[in-house]
């Protein structure tokens, strides 16, 4: 039976299932898509049905402001790839596929800083990362097996959005909206929207997560065992070539 514990860091939310047994191959699966999105929701929903699955928020990899002034750090735009510590989020994944365990920041939203804890997080054989900008950076689309695309709605996004910051991020309504207006989607058709051509699947908004949680579960599974097979060919041929 599989164990899921979570953990709050940061105000996102990191899930990990742990099954009976492990493997030492590990498949990265990237998932983006605008702000509100649903990025998130299909991440976990995904690690319950491939178990031996963490699930990464790359929000936990913005940039430590402490050297800032409160005021200055409310004038950073926090949708531009600038605002995330890009490197470092590849240096984790590269570790995670090698097996090793990886210190991830925990970030304070209310004052856009790094807390002075991590959170330890081991390898498995399935790494979800979620972002926003994930497909923005080259060197991160290069470590995802699988990239999805979440297209949803900018009402339904701008919704979710506000719910989540009134609730989680002690934000008011009005500098939601503010901040919506001014960065959030002028950043998302500026470097979200264009990279969606980098997915390998997208999905449209309609279908419950849960259907495209088992859609892209056949799919990875699939791409596993062609994998696994292509694996195994080779090896018969360098075999063969030995004898």
């Amino acid at each position: 039976m599989d164990h899921p514990v979570r953990g709050q860091h940061g105000g996102c939310q990191l899930y990990t299932w742990f099954p009976v047994g492990t493997s030492q191959t590990t498949r990265i699966i990237g998932l983006c898509g605008g702000s509100g999105s649903g990025k998130t929701t299909l991440a976990v929903e995904l690690a319950k049905l491939l178990a031996d699955a963490q699930v990464l928020c790359f929000d936990s990899y913005y940039r430590d402001l402490g050297h800032l002034t409160l005021t200055e750090r409310a004038q950073v735009n926090f949708d531009s790839p600038d605002s995330l510590d890009a490197p470092l989020l590849v240096r984790h994944l590269q570790a995670l596929a090698q097996g090793k365990s990886v210190a991830v920041p925990v970030y304070d939203f209310t004052t856009h800083t790094r807390s002075e804890d991590v959170l330890m997080v081991d390898a498995h054989r399935y790494i979800i990362l979620e972002g926003i900008l994930l497909f923005a950076f080259p060197e991160i689309r290069r470590l995802l097996d699988v990239r999805v695309f979440l297209d949803s709605p900018t009402a339904l996004r701008l919704s979710r959005r506000l719910e989540r910051d009134l609730n989680e991020r002690g934000r008011t309504e009005q500098s939601v909206v503010q901040q919506w207006n001014t960065t959030v989607e002028p950043m998302h058709r500026l470097h979200v929207e264009p990279n969606a051509s980098h997915a390998h699947v997208v999905v449209q908004h309609g279908p419950p997560v849960s259907i495209v949680a088992r859609n892209l579960y056949r799919q990875i599974k699939e791409l596993d065992h062609q994998r696994q097979a292509s694996a195994l060919s080779r090896q018969l041929e360098l075999k063969h070539e030995d004898r």
